[in-house]
């Protein structure tokens, strides 16, 4: 059995809806973008898609969440000891968006006085 050889038809897919993107809101927070394999949900294939990170920027995740018309009852939450982050999906021109945003918790040792 052969299989059909793979192309980068779904990696251009994909930049061409990063680029999209980036050019309908230049004017939000910049975020570290790149295409990676993400699935939507645990269930699905992952695919070429594009993740937009923010790092300690709440604001600037709300302004793209907005702006990609996410609904805030679909932000997903999760952390660790330290630290936490916000992560939502989307879908923009067929190709899957996951938006996060990463931030430290303040430890909670800090503030306790001897």
């Amino acid at each position: 059995m052969t299989t059909a050889p793979r192309t980068g038809v779904p990696q251009i897919t994909a930049a061409g809806a990063l680029l999209t993107i980036l050019s309908e809101h230049a004017a939000l927070p910049e975020p570290h973008a790149r295409l990676d394999l993400v699935a939507i949900g645990w269930d699905e294939p992952a695919e070429w898609g594009v993740e937009l990170v923010l790092q300690d920027d709440m604001g600037g995740f709300e302004q793209w969440r907005e702006a990609l018309d996410i609904a805030p009852a679909d932000v997903d939450s999760d952390r660790t000891d330290f630290t936490a982050w916000l992560v939502a999906h989307t879908v923009r021109s067929g190709v899957p968006v996951t938006l996060v945003v990463h931030f430290d918790l303040p430890d909670p040792d800090e503030g306790e006085q001897p």
